[in-house]
């Protein structure tokens, strides 16, 4: 609530604090009047699943002030603007929805990170001219054990199911190579990591 490093802090910006703490303790005249605090936290209403979070959170904060620790810009004791650790006064529902929020950045920077891998790890196959009639042989190739999987789940309980499935990835495996001429396909020599070798040689 300050911007500024605590050591920063005079008579004016703790009188604020003090009165931020008094509303925010209190809380508004509707919740003083009609939703009273009769035991440890506010009880829930059906009010509550109208109210944004951000306004959840300012009513559980009538009980319990929670500090969020985060990365943020303030004055130091010299006037300077600099980044740094901040605390920020909240409720239970900010934090889970930074825990959340955290949680997205990470998952995306991984998956970033992964296609960044694989899209590595493809180019020396994708960069040839014939790299989508690889990619298309090898899912097929790869995916002709997928009714394995499925075998024990519905062979027993509902066996035109599983045939169902084993016949649409058998289909891809004999139609496929075929569509774009396997068999002379994988006799081709290319070169990778500037070594001759057969196209066969990357694929089963």
């Amino acid at each position: 609530r300050f911007n500024k490093d605590i050591n920063k802090v005079d008579l004016a910006d703790l009188k604020a604090f003090n009165n931020w703490l008094g509303s925010t303790l209190d809380g508004s005249w509707y919740q003083r009047t009609f939703s009273k605090i009769k035991k440890n936290l506010p009880a829930l209403s059906k009010w509550h699943y109208s109210m944004f979070p951000e306004a959840i959170n300012q009513d559980l904060m009538r009980k319990e002030i929670l500090l969020l620790e985060r990365r943020g810009l303030f004055k130091d004791a010299h006037g300077n603007i600099i980044s740094g650790r901040v605390m920020k006064p909240t409720g239970i529902m900010e934090v889970i929805q930074d825990y959340i929020h955290k949680g997205q950045e990470w998952s995306i920077a991984a998956s970033e990170k992964e296609k960044g891998r694989f899209r590595e790890e493809l180019a020396p196959y994708m960069n040839l001219k014939e790299g989508y009639d690889l990619h298309e042989i090898a899912i097929a190739l790869r995916e002709r054990k997928v009714p394995e999987r499925w075998r024990e789940r519905y062979e027993s309980t509902d066996n035109g199911m599983y045939l169902w499935i084993k016949e649409a990835y058998e289909k891809a495996y004999r139609e496929i190579p075929k569509k774009h001429d396997w068999k002379t396909l994988k006799e081709k020599r290319v070169t990778k990591n500037r070594v001759v070798c057969l196209i066969g040689y990357w694929l089963p």
